[in-house]
């Protein structure tokens, strides 16, 4: 809490709370189950001089609906504002939204859930004043970029490929006979650039910018690789019918399956 103060001077502070506040937590209801403490969580948020927190993140239904009232109740009680998914608050000169672009709540879980229309919306709100967004994005356990996180230079490479994605991988692959791929990548990629451009989706500087740039020089990795990623998707959706998703997320559960590698990594 020193730490926070000496940044911030005292001034009020609007934070992203993850996860349930609620009086009693009781027994843990499995690994991706977060809760605080209402009495410890607001004397720190209120000694740090938090004003307002945004329980718009992919943790607010921890402890479901009920949950998430309580910790409404809890904060507003104390004099702490609170924000979930697409509200609007008044801060004297701005007005604050919150959003979360995840949610683990229902079914499908952990896909974007932030709409267009919800964003033409804002767009009316913000020409009052000016408009802060408080914003809660990503994709839950993954350590690479989604499609929705790529920048103009990957997002233009990626359209690029779709007529022969095996055109990337073979660059890899084979560095010493991959000139004319590259060239032939590049001319694509650019060509959607121009047409980006051209369209006004994108400015002339960030048009400048990605061209500039060259191909990547190794494909992402990750450090969870995994030889059977459709297999464990369609296991995880096999479960997820079966048992449910509360047990699945939040059970705490040891799932053994067998697949077979070979010949899904020849040399």
């Amino acid at each position: 809490i020193a730490d926070v103060l000496s940044l911030t001077g005292g001034a009020p502070l609007v934070v992203n709370l993850e996860g349930a506040l609620v009086v009693d937590c009781g027994e843990s209801r499995g690994d991706f189950d977060i809760c605080q403490s209402a009495d410890f969580a607001i004397s720190m948020l209120q000694e740090m001089n938090v004003v307002a927190v945004s329980l718009a993140n992919n943790h607010r239904h921890d402890r479901g609906v009920a949950g998430l009232d309580e910790a409404r109740k809890l904060l507003e009680t104390a004099g702490i504002e609170t924000l979930t998914h697409g509200e609007v608050v008044e801060f004297g000169k701005f007005n604050l939204v919150a959003l979360t672009d995840l949610d683990n709540f229902g079914i499908p879980k952990y896909q974007p859930i932030i709409s267009d229309a919800e964003i033409e919306e804002l767009k009316i709100v913000g020409s009052e004043k000016p408009l802060v967004v408080f914003i809660h994005w990503g994709a839950e356990y993954r350590d690479t970029p989604t499609s929705r996180e790529l920048d103009l230079k990957e997002a233009s490479l990626l359209a690029a490929i779709i007529p022969t994605p095996n055109i990337l991988y073979n660059i890899f692959r084979k560095p010493d006979d991959s000139d004319k791929r590259k060239e032939y990548l590049l001319r694509r990629r650019n060509h959607i650039l121009d047409k980006m451009l051209e369209l006004e989706f994108i400015s002339a500087d960030d048009h400048g910018l990605a061209i500039a740039s060259g191909l990547p020089l190794k494909a992402y990795e990750t450090s969870n690789e995994s030889i059977g990623d459709y297999f464990l998707e369609e296991t995880r959706k096999y479960i997820e019918q079966k048992y449910g998703d509360n047990l699945l997320y939040k059970g705490g559960l040891k799932v053994a399956i067998a697949i077979c590698s070979v010949g899904r990594n020849p040399p």
